[in-house]
This record gives structure tokens, sequence and C-alpha cells, in this order.
């Protein structure tokens, strides 16, 4: 009886473990109250990755995007989900949940730095491979993070986003930076008619 008792206890253990961690974060950044989603893999491992996936503008921490929590779990790297703040878009004549991404520091670059601290201080990170990737609004704010983070996330990746008020003119990071970027050929609305001036100006400031 004693047996079955232990056995059935490992079971549940294992069954507890096979499952990956996701919760809501709630943070206070110098004064202002920042949430995040966490999905730590049940395969996560020591010195694991840290990434990043920013919404874009109206989107949410919960809606995932665009880093899937799959690819995380296939990769067995942790995967943070920020949510955004409430930002008057005069493009979209409204308030709605973004970033401030004009590649200055911002409370946002707050926000990223306090949750990399915070998930520090629970699993065991690889400083060395901290990435950043976002959609939209989330991609130019990806852009904006090369100017003030290059000493902090080790590469990006933007969909569907490019950089502000032209900071890719007066790019400031720190070292050059891998980036990927990607763009639908029919987007007008973040028009790729841009894309080759802002990528072969940015390309030239970071080599």
């Amino acid at each position: 009886m004693k047996k079955l008792v232990i056995t059935t206890l490992l079971m549940l253990l294992c069954a507890v473990q096979s499952f990956a961690l996701e919760k809501t974060i709630n943070l206070t950044v110098k004064g202002k109250k920042r949430s995040y989603l966490l999905h730590v893999p049940s395969n996560v491992t020591e010195n694991a990755p840290l990434v990043f996936s920013l919404h874009g503008t109206g989107g949410h921490s919960g809606d995932k995007a665009p880093m899937g929590t799959d690819v995380a779990d296939a990769g067995g790297f942790i995967v943070v989900y920020p949510q955004g703040s409430d930002i008057y878009f005069p493009v979209f004549g409204g308030t709605l949940p973004g970033w401030n991404s004009t590649g200055e520091d911002s409370e946002d670059i707050d926000f990223f730095k306090a949750i990399i601290e915070d998930v520090a201080e629970d699993y065991t990170i690889d400083r060395k491979r901290i990435y950043c990737c976002g959609f939209s609004n989330g991609g130019m704010m990806t852009y904006s993070q090369t100017n003030t983070c290059a000493d902090i996330f080790a590469a990006y990746a933007s969909i569907s986003g490019f950089q502000l008020n032209e900071f890719h003119l007066h790019h400031t990071g720190v070292r050059p930076v891998p980036f990927l970027h990607i763009h639908g050929k029919n987007d007008n609305f973040v028009d790729i008619a841009r894309m080759p001036t802002i990528i072969d100006s940015f390309v030239a400031r970071i080599g």
C-alpha cells in the first residue's frame, strides 16, 4: 500500500512538471503599474534564453503575439509578453495599448529592464541570449531598442514595423546588432515602400 501511494505521488509530480508555467505578473516601475505574461516551458533548463514578444497597437499580452508559446515550448526558452501602456495614436484617432517607439529612453525601456530582473529572480537566464521581436507597433519598438538597449538584447526581429521619427538616420546603439525584418509585400499601412531607404540607412549604421 505504501509503495502504491509513493508511486502515485511520483506520477502526479511528473504530470505537474510536464506542464508549462504561465501567469500574468504585475510590476510597479517608477511608480507606474505595469504587467506582463510569463511563459516558462516544462523543458526549460539552466541558463535559458529569454525572448520578449511585443504586441501591436491595440493588442494585449494575452494575444501571445507574434512569438507563439509553441515555439518557446519546442525550443525550451522563456518568453515574456509585456502589456503596452495606453497611448494616443493620431493615425487611429484614439488611445490604445502600445509602445513609445521613438528611439529614445522611455518608461517602456525601464519596464523591459525591470522584467528581465524580475524573471532573473526566479530563473537562471542567459544574459547573452536575451532577444526581442514585435509586430507592427511592437516591431517599431523592437527597432527602437537597437538605439537604447543594444547592450542588453542579443538580436532583434520586426514583423511589419519600422522606425518612427527617422531615428534610423541617427542610430546611437553601442554595437552592431543582428536584425531580422519581415514585411508583407502588399502592406500599404506600415508602408513597405518606405522600407528600402530605412533598411539601407540602418544597415549602413549597424554594419
